[in-house]
């Protein structure tokens, strides 16, 4: 097997640990201090898709996913 097909799978894996999240949880993780309309907005582009609401992120929120997935694996 390829590093990249590894690598492909094990982000598929921990990207599981993602669908744990709620709403609120998603908010008060990524979007504390936000009004509840712009997390609605966020929230509904995560329920369309991970990857596509991954693309559009800032690295410091890929940061806090990376962290919240490494929390629920007990890393």
């Amino acid at each position: 097997m390829s590093a990249t097909f590894t690598q492909l799978l094990n982000a598929s894996n921990d990207a599981k640990y993602l669908n744990r999240l709620n709403k609120q949880d998603f908010w008060e993780l990524l979007f504390p201090d936000s009004e509840e309309y712009y997390v609605d907005n966020k929230w509904e582009l995560w329920q369309e898709g991970k990857m596509e609401f991954l693309w559009s992120c800032s690295v410091d929120k890929v940061k806090i996913l990376a962290q919240y997935i490494d929390d629920c694996k007990g890393n």
